[in-house]
């Protein structure tokens, strides 16, 4: 794996990115995305808590069950869980094993682009791959996107090297790296048809005939078919999902959504265009994609590359409107089409040499990198309101009175499991309408200790929630319950 000459300005790039991934690093788990994040890391603990039995991911928000849960393949789980037996447990830690998989991916990035392109292009891919502020806050994110698509480059561009040298460790390495990729998120099978391109370019329409390439089909995909085989073992004995299947109802497959103009407004002007790639980013990609020409027949791999993720945006629809990083794989292409016009820029940077064009690229290039920043101090800073003092304290308030490994009812207004993670307990998430006898009682039977009610706004005082909902005034009229806490944040009764 030769980094090739530049490799001084590589690893400026990686220290670059690498300073803006530590950033909040020893963030606590709030803010964008949390809710994907404490999933993430309560099943980290539950591993490190509860005897590291891989095949048995367990989820905070089980209710009365064991926890088990019907999820993504949990090898990033499983890594950060080893990584608090070795060390301790800090969440930290998950936040750097993501830092490492961003940084590495930059690597490959570079490698796959110097490959198929040139090596300009390449560092030119790698920076801006650094310095997006998508790439940058979720490189750091407790998820495991970052190895996810580590898996996605790392196993494209192996699967090059053994079209071009044809030696059985390229193969085995892309079979793992794509395999994993699969497993971790099953829609990662779009990554087909860019390698389809890269085998018919070895060896012609013959492709489909070769029997070394129905063997790595197989191997790449039988790992995620038994692991989602087992995973769906787990949610029939547990009702417990990530609602991976959910076709046509959940995050993919409602084909409704291609029909509606908010759709596109929010992925490509809302989401690519600022959010991914910044206003000037956007237009730097659309240049390279559009408007110049391919100087290595090799460099139309990246567009069936972007026409496999423009199929997988069309199939999970619903997902890709609601998360932005869903959005994240089409980052690893887009940085290719925006190094194009860079690409063209004088290396000496002597503006009286310089083209027209060669100045405006470099101007879109400086506007890009402070768009990318102030969007990245736009997240930490949204992650920092999040953790702030009222709810800190809400926690240790809580942590304080119930009693350890009770099981609760967390009454919120959506089902984000952040809060129940923070306070390490486990128990049902609940809306407002579920403070009704029945489903108290029901929970109370299965071992509910608690109730607590998350205060969405101040006004959500204890008059307010007797207006809201009846039975709330007779439960706390019983002789069974005790209010022992009501303050801004919440309220924690005991049943």
């Amino acid at each position: 794996m030769s980094l090739g000459k530049n490799k001084k300005i590589l690893l400026l790039i990686i220290l670059l990115a690498a300073l803006i991934r530590f950033s909040g690093a020893d963030a606590p788990i709030w803010g964008i995305h949390s809710w994907k994040q404490a999933d993430t890391a309560a099943i980290a603990r539950n591993y490190y808590e509860n005897g590291f039995k891989f095949l048995y991911p367990q989820i905070d928000w089980r209710g009365g069950t064991s926890g088990y849960v019907e999820c993504e393949f949990p090898l990033y789980q499983y890594i950060c869980a080893i990584s608090y037996f070795i060390f301790g447990f800090n969440e930290s830690y998950g936040r750097m094993l993501s830092i490492f998989f961003s940084l590495l991916n930059i690597i490959f990035l570079y490698l796959l682009v110097k490959n198929l392109s040139d090596e300009k292009k390449a560092l030119w891919a790698a920076f801006f791959y650094a310095i997006l502020p998508s790439t940058s806050y979720h490189g750091r994110s407790f998820m495991p996107e970052p190895l996810m698509l580590l898996s996605i480059t790392a196993g494209l561009y192996y699967f090059r090297l053994m079209m071009v040298h044809e030696k059985l460790k390229y193969f085995f390495l892309s079979a793992f790296f794509i395999a994993l990729a699969i497993a971790i998120k099953p829609v990662c099978l779009y990554i087909g048809l860019p390698i389809a391109f890269l085998s018919f370019f070895k060896y012609g329409k013959n492709f489909i005939f070769k029997p070394s390439l129905f063997f790595y089909a197989f191997l790449v995909i039988i790992p995620a078919f038994l692991w989602y085989l087992h995973a769906n073992s787990l949610y029939k004995e547990t009702g417990l999902t990530y609602g991976i299947w959910g076709f046509g109802t959940d995050k993919w497959g409602d084909f409704s959504w291609l029909l509606k103009q908010e759709f596109y407004n929010r992925l490509i002007f809302e989401r690519l265009a600022q959010q991914h790639l910044t206003i000037t980013g956007f237009f730097l990609m659309t240049i390279g994609l559009f408007f110049q020409e391919r100087n290595k027949r090799e460099e139309y791999f990246f567009d069936f590359w972007i026409i496999s993720l423009i199929i997988y945006v069309a199939i999970v629809t619903k997902g890709n409107f609601v998360h932005d990083y869903y959005q994240l794989p089409l980052i690893l292409p887009a940085v290719f089409y925006m190094a194009k016009p860079c690409a063209k820029i004088n290396c000496d940077f002597k503006f009286n040499i310089m083209k027209p064009f060669e100045v405006i690229v470099f101007f879109m290039v400086i506007i890009t990198m402070i768009f990318s920043f102030n969007f990245l101090k736009s997240y930490l800073n949204f992650e920092k309101n999040f953790s702030n003092e009222s709810i800190s304290s809400f926690i240790n308030i809580a942590v304080n009175k119930i009693e350890k490994n009770s099981h609760i009812i967390l009454i919120q207004n959506n089902s984000d499991p952040t809060l129940l993670y923070n306070l390490n307990l486990k128990g049902w998430l609940a809306g407002y309408e579920c403070i009704n006898e029945s489903y108290i009682k029901e929970k109370k039977m299965k071992g509910a200790k608690y109730l607590i009610i998350k205060k969405e706004t101040q006004s959500d005082n204890l008059n307010s929630l007797n207006y809201k909902n009846n039975y709330f005034s007779v439960l706390l009229n019983s002789s069974n319950c005790v209010i022992i806490y009501n303050g801004a944040d919440g309220i924690i009764i005991k049943l």
